[in-house]
C-alpha cells in the first residue's frame, strides 16, 4: 500500500487560516506525525482532497509539499495503520459518550413523566446527529478501528430507547384525546401493546381471569 503526505506551512497569522487547514486535514482522517505533517492512505479521493489542500496552503501565502510514501523499515506500514486506527477510536469513543448522554436524557424525561412531542423531537435530533457523525467517523476508517462495533452496539441500542420512549409519547397523546391506550401505534404503523397496559384481573380462587368463565 502507498501513502499520502503533507507536508505545509502556514504565516502565524491570522491563526484562523491554520486552524483551517487543520479542520480539513482532521476532516479527511488524516493523522498528524509531527506538527504541520500528517499522511494518509493512497487512493484517488485522497489524493485529489489533498491536493486542494496543498493549493489552499500556497493561497494563503504558506508553502505545501504532497508526496507519496512507501515502507523502507519492517513494520512501518503497521505502526501507521495503528496509528489510524487509534485516531479513530478515539472518535468513536467520544461518540459513545455522547450516546450515554442521550440516554441519560431519554430516562431523565421519562422520571419526569415528561413524553411530549417537544422532548422526542429533540430526542431525535440529537440521535439524528450521532448517526451523521457515526456516518463521518466510517468513511475516514479505511482499516475497520475496533471501536466502530461498539459504536455499532450502541446507537442500536440507543435507537431502542428512543422508539421506546416515542411509543410513550404517542400512548400519552391518546389517553389524553380519550382513546384507550390498551394498544399504540408503532413508529412503523404497526399497533403494539402498550406497556404500562393494565393487567386482565385475576380470580385469586382458582387463578383465572375474573371475566373467564367457569363450569361447576
Amino acid at each position: 500500500m502507498e501513502w499520502l503526505q503533507l507536508v505545509y506551512k502556514v504565516p502565524a497569522e491570522p491563526s484562523r487560516k491554520r486552524t483551517y487547514i487543520w479542520r480539513q486535514v482532521r476532516g479527511l482522517g488524516a493523522v498528524y506525525l509531527q506538527d504541520a505533517c500528517c499522511v494518509l492512505p493512497r487512493t484517488d479521493a485522497a489524493e485529489q482532497a489533498l491536493r486542494q489542500v496543498a493549493a489552499k496552503v500556497r493561497e494563503f501565502g504558506g508553502e505545501a509539499m504532497l508526496s507519496v510514501l512507501g515502507p523502507a523499515e519492517p513494520g512501518w506500514e503497521e505502526r501507521l495503520v495503528a496509528t489510524l486506527n487509534r485516531a479513530r477510536d478515539e472518535e468513536y469513543e467520544e461518540l459513545l459518550d455522547t450516546t450515554e448522554r442521550l440516554e441519560e436524557e431519554i430516562a431523565r424525561e421519562s422520571r419526569k413523566d415528561k413524553f411530549t412531542f417537544a422532548a422526542l423531537e429533540e430526542i431525535e435530533d440529537g440521535y439524528d446527529r450521532l448517526e451523521r457523525w457515526l456516518e463521518r467517523v466510517r468513511a475516514r476508517d479505511p482499516f475497520g478501528a475496533p471501536g466502530g462495533q461498539n459504536a455499532d452496539a450502541r446507537l442500536a441500542q440507543a435507537r431502542a430507547k428512543l422508539e421506546a420512549f416515542a411509543e410513550q409519547v404517542q400512548r400519552r397523546e391518546r389517553i389524553e384525546a380519550g382513546d384507550s391506550p390498551a394498544a399504540v401505534p408503532g413508529r412503523d404503523g404497526a399497533e403494539r401493546s402498550s406497556v404500562n397496559a393494565a393487567p386482565e384481573p385475576t380470580d385469586l380462587r382458582g387463578g383465572e381471569p375474573s371475566g373467564s368463565a367457569t363450569s361447576d
